[in-house]
């Protein structure tokens, strides 16, 4: 998320402000020690211009049989749906 978020000017503070977020929960995301959820990743997403792959490479898998995305849980690795 950081190399999007600095392209595009935002400090984690102005991020975090404009996303209703705390600057401690955007660096959580950043460094990879919390996962945002679903809801989170999309707003991020959409004020960043970009797709939710894009900031959280590896946050969705894709179930190959039925074309299917859907994250994985923050253990990254275990399934959910």
């Amino acid at each position: 998320m950081a190399p999007i978020r600095k392209r595009l000017g935002y400090t984690q503070q102005s991020l975090a402000d404009k996303a209703d977020l705390h600057k401690v929960t955007i660096a959580n995301y950043e460094r990879g020690a919390q996962d945002p959820s679903l809801d989170t990743a999309k707003k991020l997403a959409q004020i960043l211009n970009c797709m939710v792959d894009d900031l959280l490479p590896g946050y969705f898998q894709a179930d190959n049989s039925a074309g299917l995305h859907y994250p994985i849980s923050p253990e990254r690795g275990t399934e959910t749906q």
